[in-house]
């Protein structure tokens, strides 16, 4: 018959289920609690399905600093993160070094280390009275210092010396003789006071090339100055009333070809402007023998040059060609010059006046007969005779023989 489940390990209530409800059979007992560190197992049983409080067990307790592992989770002094760190007390010559141990109570720890005694502060370099300062009883102690000036100034720190007194450590340097460098080389407080020049205002070059400076320290003998000028290279001379090329002299052998229809010249510089091409310019055409006007003809104004003329009638005709005219360029003349006029030819035989030569002779525009009476177109006669001449002026010489 079914009945009330016990915890037994049996189905009693027959539900094909055992022991449910219960944690436990009843009367087994078994171990509880833990053996780590301090900790110690007890033991427990099963009355109605439940577990028994544990009896006889030692459980954790609170970390102390003992070590032991108080709190049975497998470390020691786990919370006293410093113990056995080294550790110190006091200050300067005071101070003692030492390890960190637990307290006495075992809830903290501390430095097993105790400061030493000090004494009044000396100049040492050393905290003597253990108030963390060193030398405060000795002004500027560590400081920085000088001496010198010039090349001669050094630095250092103010420290205590043998005597107790303070110094200066700062290095010595000796004077030297004062050169051109912008340093005080003697050590006398003034720079470079043996160069009077330096700084003042110099000049270099001419010209273009004339540039201002100041009297420097000669980087290649500091025994001197010298002007920072530097003239710039001068450029090829121009006609433009300065020194280009910076030898003092202006516009000075400056000239330039040129040319034109008529040749070849040159351009001049002076005062600074370019003069007119020095080749001879064209002209209007005269009447020279000349050129003129550079086209590669002469006196082409004047198409009669050079031709034939002629001056004078009879026998003073003359025969030349036309000329320019030296009183007048303008114009052309014919350099024929007349005869000379002689008296008209008189007959061959005694007394008797004829035609003679058929010549023009007085050069009035007549042939023979003067002006005594005969018409030179008429024929006359005061007598025919057989002499050669064509005496009645006829055209036919002694016709009448």
């Amino acid at each position: 018959m079914p009945e009330d489940e016990k915890c037994d390990g049996l189905d009693n209530d027959c539900d094909m289920l055992t022991d449910e409800g219960c944690d436990c059979i009843d009367a087994i007992f078994e171990a509880c609690g833990t053996d780590l560190g301090e900790c110690r197992v007890g033991t427990r049983t099963c009355l109605d399905g439940k577990w028994s409080a544990c009896e006889g067990e030692v459980g954790p307790v609170t970390e102390l600093c003992d070590s032991r592992d108080n709190d049975c989770d497998g470390d020691i002094d786990e919370d006293f993160l410093d113990l056995r760190q080294t550790c110190e007390d006091g200050l300067g010559i005071c101070r003692v070094r030492g390890i960190i141990i637990c307290t006495q109570d075992k809830l903290a720890t501390e430095c097993n280390a105790t400061a030493g005694q000090g004494y009044p502060e000396v100049c040492d370099q050393l905290d003597n009275d253990c108030d963390g300062l060193t030398d405060e009883d000795f002004t500027g102690v560590g400081e920085v210092c000088s001496i010198g000036q010039g090349e001669c100034f050094s630095t250092g720190t103010i420290e205590c010396d043998p005597g107790g007194a303070v110094r200066c450590n700062a290095a010595v340097i000796g004077p030297e003789q004062e050169i051109c460098d912008d340093r005080d080389n003697d050590c006398d407080g003034f720079t470079d006071e043996n160069f009077p020049f330096k700084t003042l205002p110099c000049t270099a070059g001419v010209g273009e090339c004339f540039v201002q400076g100041h009297y420097i320290c000669n980087p290649n003998d500091r025994s001197e100055t010298i002007c920072d000028a530097t003239p710039p290279a001068g450029t090829p001379e121009d006609c433009n009333g300065r020194d280009d090329d910076c030898d003092g002299r202006t516009d000075d052998d400056w000239s330039q070809a040129c040319s034109n229809a008529c040749g070849d010249g040159w351009r001049f510089c002076a005062n600074g402007q370019v003069t007119a091409c020095s080749a001879r310019q064209p002209e209007t055409e005269i009447c020279d023998y000349f050129d003129n006007n550079c086209d590669g003809n002469t006196d082409e104004s004047f198409p009669d040059l050079g031709t034939t003329c002629e001056a004078g009638v009879g026998g003073c005709r003359s025969l030349g060609y036309m000329i320019c005219n030296p009183d007048n360029p303008n114009q052309t003349i014919c350099n024929a010059v007349p005869g000379t006029p002689q008296v008209e030819a008189l007959p061959s035989g005694g007394g008797f006046r004829t035609c003679a030569d058929g010549v023009d002779n007085d050069c009035d525009g007549s042939a023979d007969c003067d002006d005594s009476g005969c018409r030179e177109d008429e024929g006359w006669s005061m007598g025919n005779h057989r002499d050669g001449l064509d005496n009645d002026c006829d055209g036919t010489t002694d016709e009448s023989f």
